[in-house]
């Protein structure tokens, strides 16, 4: 090959260099980031501030989103939209804020679903060193599907409340090809980012994990429920199933009988216990789905003591 066309081909290829260089200054290239590697942005109120995606939608709308007091307020909600994760069957979900004032460790504990029975959360979980109750549950509606997490922390006489909810829809509605499964931890993860930094106001540096204290008392019992089949050979039972405890529910009313303080339900083995306030309770039980004749009891709650308190029900099987 002669020295001119090896000249030639230098020539072209610096050519193409100077003109390569010249485009990706004028026109750079655009990054983009994850969420978590964007900078965050930020929101304070007088209760509490957290920090979320800009590709979140904040509000602060009252009825943006559901709270589970039976009398409480939402102050914000962060939403992730539909586009966080397109062409799936992702649906607008979100992380809430809401609170109710002038609560107790028993008011804090119950929450409400949509129906007038409270249930109770039973399970903890520690937000920034705080410890909250936590419960988990799901609902469904017209190919809607939503699982939601509900954390509860009594600070002062101020009960507040997060909740994360997920919103899914029935991918069979889709034309097929057209939107795939959502991988619902990518999802959950992204609002488990948003809860982790929620801070209330002049937080202090710890709770402990609730259990009795020298200010409250437990109530605990067992419950029996039987006959379970027409024909009983003694000394051999038929046991109760797990669908026939949780069927059950106890309910605990303050002494005036009509305000409910908690309503624990039963594990399978069908065993009860809850930590309330000291004082006068009335005790009664729910079955779902039957009328059986049942009179609340009294109970009586001491600081640092536990009160036993269990519960015959009859089937009417013979």
């Amino acid at each position: 090959m002669s020295i001119k066309i090896l000249s030639g081909i230098l020539a072209l290829l610096l050519i193409g260099v100077a003109v390569l260089s010249f485009q990706m200054l004028k026109n750079p290239k655009v990054q983009t980031a994850s969420d978590s590697q964007q900078i965050a942005k930020s929101f304070s109120s007088a209760d509490f501030e957290l920090q979320y995606s800009p590709h979140y939608v904040l509000s602060t709308d009252p009825n943006v989103a559901q709270n589970y007091f039976a009398k409480g307020k939402t102050l914000a909600a962060i939403v992730l939209p539909k586009e966080t994760f397109p062409k799936t069957n992702f649906g607008e979900s979100y992380v809430a804020i809401a609170k109710s004032d002038q609560s107790s460790t028993t008011d804090c504990k119950a929450y409400y679903n949509g129906t007038s029975t409270a249930s109770s959360l039973q399970s903890s979980e520690q937000i920034n060193g705080i410890n909250f109750d936590k419960a988990e549950f799901s609902d469904a509606g017209a190919g809607n599907f939503y699982e939601t997490r509900l954390y509860r922390t009594l600070y002062g006489s101020t009960c507040y409340e997060i909740t994360a909810t997920l919103h899914t829809t029935n991918i069979g509605n889709y034309p097929p090809g057209t939107v795939t499964e959502l991988n619902k931890g990518d999802a959950w993860g992204k609002l488990v980012q948003i809860i982790n930094t929620v801070k209330l106001k002049d937080n202090p540096p710890q709770q402990p994990v609730p259990t009795q204290t020298s200010k409250t008392g437990t109530l605990a019992g067992h419950v029996d429920i039987g006959p379970n089949c027409p024909v009983e050979i003694a000394g051999k039972p038929c046991p109760p199933s797990p669908d026939s405890y949780a069927a059950t529910q106890i309910l605990i009313y303050k002494s005036d009988g009509k305000t409910l303080v908690s309503a624990p339900k039963l594990d399978l083995s069908g065993n009860y216990s809850v930590n309330l306030d000291p004082g006068n309770y009335l005790v009664d039980y729910q079955r779902t789905g039957s009328f059986y004749s049942h009179y609340p009891q009294p109970a009586k709650i001491k600081a640092g003591q536990t009160t036993t308190l269990n519960f015959t029900i009859d089937t009417g099987i013979r």
